[in-house]
């Protein structure tokens, strides 16, 4: 199952800083299963490219789709491609039309 993030943050002034990342997850409850992801998208991907594979499809799509209906986390948030602060259907449908494949599959 898949839901919307409980926080989105921009982890690359930490990431250029010290040159590493940790991430320390824990909790009060027993849990089976957690899952902790980290999409990266360099300043040189093309816009809507949010795994910087050099192509616009349905990866990014579902990249985004996570997102829906939540703030950008800040004004550079590449999954906000209508630069609005929030990522919605809008940027969905900009994403759609850049997309390298048909109907982005």
């Amino acid at each position: 199952m898949t839901g919307q993030p409980d926080l989105v943050a921009n982890l690359l002034p930490m990431l250029a800083s010290d040159k590493h990342l940790d991430v320390l997850l824990a909790d009060d409850t027993m849990v089976d299963y957690s899952e902790l992801s980290i999409t990266y998208t360099s300043v040189s991907a093309a816009p809507g490219d949010l795994n910087n594979d050099g192509a616009i499809n349905r990866d990014d799509l579902n990249i985004l789709l996570l997102s829906l209906n939540t703030l950008a986390s800040g004004p550079n948030d590449p999954r906000d491609l209508d630069h609005d602060g929030r990522i919605t259907a809008l940027d969905v449908r900009k994403l759609v039309a850049s997309c390298s494949q048909p109907l982005c599959m």
